[in-house]
């Protein structure tokens, strides 16, 4: 599952990238119970690949430690679980987050 989730993510990401999709963004504030989606035009945000590199993360840690308990097993096994997301993540979109971050200093 945790596989799926990731390859699935990465390909809306790869295909949201290329065409300029929206962004769908989910946020719980204290005084809601439910998460309320936010949705912004990708031309419009400046840190739309940075948004979907933490989604992912967070997703797919999720999903993987709800797999995989053994992985939240400990403080430290947990740590190394999500350092290892990260790793995976940032491999496949690090030039897209990278040249956003060199285009908002250029500005």
């Amino acid at each position: 599952l945790p596989g799926y989730i990731y390859r699935h993510l990465i390909r809306k990401h790869i295909v949201r990238s290329a065409v300029g999709e929206e962004i769908v963004d989910f946020t719980t504030t204290p005084n809601d119970s439910e998460d309320r989606e936010v949705v912004q035009t990708r031309g419009n945000n400046s840190r739309s690949s940075r948004h979907d590199a933490h989604g992912i993360i967070k997703h797919v840690t999720a999903a993987l430690l709800e797999v995989r308990p053994g992985l939240a097993s400990s403080p430290s096994m947990t740590e190394m679980s999500a350092t290892a997301v990260e790793m995976l993540v940032f491999g496949e979109i690090y030039n897209e987050v990278f040249d956003e971050i060199a285009q908002l200093t250029k500005e």
